[in-house]
This record gives C-alpha cells, sequence and structure tokens, in this order.
C-alpha cells in the first residue's frame, strides 16, 4: 500500500482566514514596539492581546483584543451580542480587530460603555433583543504604525476605570463616615495597618517561592490553570499579585522577560524557601500532590 494515496487532515478555509488575518495584524506594528500574545486555548471573548513597548522595555500596557478577518472587501463585522456585553463589561481595554485580507487593511475599534451608548446607539443592552449589532470601523481608525495612538486609547480606557472606581469607593465612604460608631485610637488603626503588611510581606515571599518552585512561571496562557491554582492556594488576589510583582522586580528580586518572570538569586530564593519550611509554613508533600496534576 503506497503512503501517497492516504489522506490527512489540511487546514480549512477557516484557519487559513485566521493564521492570514494575524498575520497581517502582527505585520502593522514594528516588533520593538509590540509584543504579540496570541492566546492558544480558544477563548469564548479573547483570541490574545499586544503588550506595548518602549526603549526601556515593557510599557505595562495592553490591549486586549477579539481578531476576525474576512475575505471580502468590506470595512464592517456584524458582532454577536455576547461579544459586545463582554467588551462593554471588561475592565480591561478592548479592541475588536477586523482584517480586510484582500486589502490587507487592519482596522480596529474600541468598545466600551460609551461607545455603546452613544456609536451603537444601545441605551440598555439587558433590553436589546437582536442576537448581533452591525459594528462600522472608520477609513481613520486603521493599524498601521501608530503604537503610541493606540497606547493613548487604553491608557484613557483605564483613566476612565480609575475615575468610576474612586467615585464609587467616595460613595461607600460617604455612607460609612456617620454609622454612629466611635472612634478608634491611633495605636487601633495603626494595629491594622501592621497586620495589613505584615499579612501582604508574607504572600510576597510564598509568591516569590512558587514562582521558583513552578518554573518556568509564566503570566499568561501557557501556565493560566496552574498559576490560579497557585493564588487561589496562597489567597492572592489578582490586584495583589500585579502588586506583588512590581514589587519583588523593583526590589531585584524577580526579573522578567516577556510574559515570564524568574527569581533573580537561587540562593536566595532557596533561603527563603527553607525557611518556611523549618517554620511549618510550607507543606512540600501538600504542594507536590495539589500541582502533580498540571505536570
Amino acid at each position: 500500500m503506497s503512503n501517497e494515496a492516504l489522506p490527512t487532515k489540511k487546514l480549512s478555509s477557516n484557519d487559513i482566514v485566521e493564521k492570514r488575518s494575524l498575520q497581517i495584524f502582527q505585520s502593522k506594528l514594528p516588533l520593538e514596539e509590540a509584543l504579540f500574545q496570541p492566546y492558544e486555548d480558544k477563548m469564548p471573548n479573547l483570541d490574545g492581546h499586544v503588550e506595548f513597548l518602549d526603549e526601556s522595555g515593557s510599557t505595562g500596557i495592553r490591549l486586549f483584543y477579539q481578531l476576525k478577518g474576512t475575505e471580502n472587501d468590506v470595512n464592517y463585522y456584524d458582532c454577536d451580542i455576547e461579544l459586545i456585553n463582554y467588551a462593554y463589561r471588561s475592565y480591561e481595554p478592548f479592541f475588536l480587530i477586523l482584517v480586510n485580507i484582500p486589502q490587507e487593511k487592519v482596522y480596529w475599534e474600541h468598545i466600551d460603555k460609551a461607545y455603546v451608548a452613544t456609536r451603537l446607539d444601545i441605551e440598555d443592552l439587558s433590553r436589546f433583543d437582536q442576537k448581533s449589532k452591525r459594528i462600522i470601523f472608520p477609513e481613520d481608525q486603521k493599524i498601521n504604525n501608530n503604537s503610541s495612538m493606540l497606547m493613548d486609547v487604553c491608557r484613557k480606557h483605564y483613566d476612565g476605570i480609575a475615575k468610576i472606581l474612586v467615585e464609587q469607593q467616595s460613595l461607600i465612604i460617604q455612607e460609612q463616615e456617620f454609622d454612629g460608631s466611635p472612634s478608634k485610637s491611633y495605636e487601633e488603626i495603626k494595629e491594622k495597618f501592621t497586620d495589613s503588611i505584615k499579612k501582604l510581606e508574607e504572600k510576597s515571599m510564598l509568591y516569590y517561592i512558587f514562582v521558583y518552585i513552578l518554573k518556568p512561571f509564566f503570566l499568561d496562557q501557557r501556565m493560566e490553570k496552574k498559576r490560579r491554582e497557585a493564588l487561589r492556594y496562597l489567597s492572592i488576589t489578582d490586584s495583589e499579585e500585579r502588586y506583588i510583582i512590581e514589587n519583588l522586580i523593583t526590589n531585584n528580586l524577580l526579573g522578567r522577560t516577556g510574559e515570564l518572570i524568574f527569581v533573580r538569586s537561587k540562593n536566595d530564593v532557596i533561603s527563603v524557601f527553607n525557611h518556611f519550611i523549618d517554620a511549618g509554613l510550607i507543606n512540600l508533600k501538600e504542594i507536590t500532590i495539589l500541582f502533580s496534576k498540571y505536570d
């Protein structure tokens, strides 16, 4: 029997469109300005993110995207309402990217609450009964060597989210200002601060250890499940993790290359590791069993 006659699986037309769209998208931003991280596992709302770079390295600014490609010469896309709902709720800057393959044009649209209300003219998404909504991409919103402009859009998004959070916190404080409870002494308040700092200090050292024992330690989809398991085990929230990473990098305890973080000194982390084991704060057998399912 001849091997040449045996049929094999080939790329589908959809696979070709997806791969070609990503290639065109990536070609529109310089390598020294944008680090593309497509998500390998199929995600329902996100296809990946772009991390912007400058001469000093990563800026920490990310653009999260859903990528759509078309072999027709058009500048619109009929978007499922579920994706619009996701974009509306997202705290991160969400971009719908449309690649016009024949013209090799890459359109972008930043979809957030303001866009849904003003551009799509949807006052209440919970009452919107259509299955999709047409997104029309303006001709002046194309990606082509304009990383700084895209970063500005992302910065404004984060500024808007921060403003909303400050306003919400202000309302909470106003409600609690006159709760009728007696004022606490300085020492009582200081004790709360001290306890909070001690807990975060211990979490930081444990996170430092876990970066070492779970290496290679990636912050993206390559070890999302394992990392989430570690955060649950250590009772670390997403915001605490971001703070811890920034702090450890600033103090030269961790290094970072793209989405990979690593300990700077093996001897230092082993010293901390041994201390926690001797103090009974780490159960090595329990950790081994917990994470063995990911190996």
